[in-house]
This record gives structure tokens, sequence and C-alpha cells, in this order.
């Protein structure tokens, strides 16, 4: 799995690819020509291509960022429930939730069960790393403790009751909320410096785990918090 960022009015002539793939829009659009077909794309659609596709790409006027997941050959395409992906796509944010989804489409074989006074021991690593947001991926978080990615995934949204892609989230609000409350700086640059695509993308996380849109959460709290200075 790659995650890939496309300048602006970028053109990839006719090629291909050796394995079959899964492309994710998270963000931005373009044009893709598939032998004789063409088709738009947009952030929350997903494009099966098989292996050997021969295929061009017209990027928009904005950077255009994309998951691409391929598919070893031990895999049948087939198999891979595509329209599951196009139903999750516009809540996937980024490569954590596509890796987890992909793992909990895909398992790997059942590993050994975890026993003794050292089970899910590793959880609080995990849980400082994606503050500290250190490690954004979940193949480098299974490797940091030493787990399957897929283990990782599922023990920690057994014992935090959330995935880890929303559990970053929630962090990244957390540090925004803060901002919003104790500076003047734009909604815009908060956006960008907690780790949001743009301000649009921010505030729809936002709006969605706390009722309010930012400028409205500032607007009702400022008068009962510090008062604000710029950073």
């Amino acid at each position: 799995m790659t995650e890939t960022l496309h300048a602006p009015g970028l053109r990839l002539p006719m090629h291909e690819h050796e394995a079959a793939n899964i492309t994710i829009v998270l963000r931005g659009g373009f044009e893709e020509r598939v032998e004789r077909r063409s088709f738009s794309a947009q952030r929350g659609s997903v494009i099966v291509k098989p292996a050997g596709a021969r295929h061009a790409n017209a990027y928009g006027t904005s950077e255009v960022e994309c998951i691409t997941i391929e598919v070893p050959r031990s895999v049948q395409l087939g198999h891979i429930s595509a329209p599951i992906f196009a139903l999750l796509a516009e809540r996937l944010q980024s490569t954590l939730d596509v890796e987890e989804l992909v793992h909990r489409i895909i398992p790997p074989r059942p590993a050994a069960r975890e026993e003794g006074p050292g089970v899910r021991g590793w959880l609080p690593t995990i849980e400082q790393l994606l503050r500290e947001e250190n490690v954004t991926s979940l193949t480098k978080l299974g490797a940091h403790v030493g787990r399957h990615p897929a283990h990782v995934a599922r023990e920690f949204r057994a014992h935090y009751g959330c995935s880890i892609g929303e559990f970053v989230r929630a962090c990244r609000i957390d540090r925004a909320r803060d901002a919003l409350l104790r500076t003047d700086r734009a909604i815009a640059d908060i956006a960008l410096d907690s780790g949001f695509y743009d301000q649009s993308h921010f505030t729809n996380v936002f709006r969605r785990l706390l009722g309010v849109t930012p400028d409205r959460y500032r607007m009702q709290r400022s008068s009962k918090t510090l008062p604000r200075r710029r950073s």
C-alpha cells in the first residue's frame, strides 16, 4: 500500500502496472482513461484495475492525494468487495484508516492468543506514538511493538473502543480546540497545523465530533477562557 501526492496539472501518459490494484482518492480529483474508457475521479472515488490495464491520468487544478493498494497474485481480486471500499471511502481520512480496512477485509492467518500479565502491555506504546504522531503507518506501528498490523488494529479497537484513525483525529481535534481558545490564529492555519488537509476537512471532522463548527465553538467558549494570545 502506498500513499501518493500528485501536483496540480500533472499528466501521466499511458502506462500499466504488473499487479492489480485498488486506488482510493482522499483529496482532489483527476480524469483517468483506461483503455478506451474515460471517467472522472474525485474524493471518495474507488478505482479497481486488473493487472496490465493500460491507463493515463490528467490531474486537476489542486494537489491530488490517493492511496493505492497493490493486490498480490495470491489474492483473487474478485474476492475483494470493491463496494465496501466505496461505501466507506468518504470516512477514510488517512493511510491508517485504509490499512486497517484492508486488514479487516483481507485478514491474516489467526495469530496465537496472548496470555499472561503482559497481555496488551504494548498498547501504551502505541498510544504514545499516536499522540505524538511519530508513526502514521499501521505497518510501522506493528513493527514497533513486534505485532502484526491487523493484531494491533484489532486489540487497539477492543481496548479503546475506536479505530486507530479515529483516535488520531480525536487527538488532533483536542490540539485544535486548545488553539481555538487560546490564540487568535486563523482557523485555516490551525487546521493545517493540526494535521488536516484544509479548513473544510477540519470543519467537517470538528462538527462531526463536537456538534458545532470551529468558529462557533470559539465564539461560544471565548468568554469562558483565558485571554487569547497569538503564537
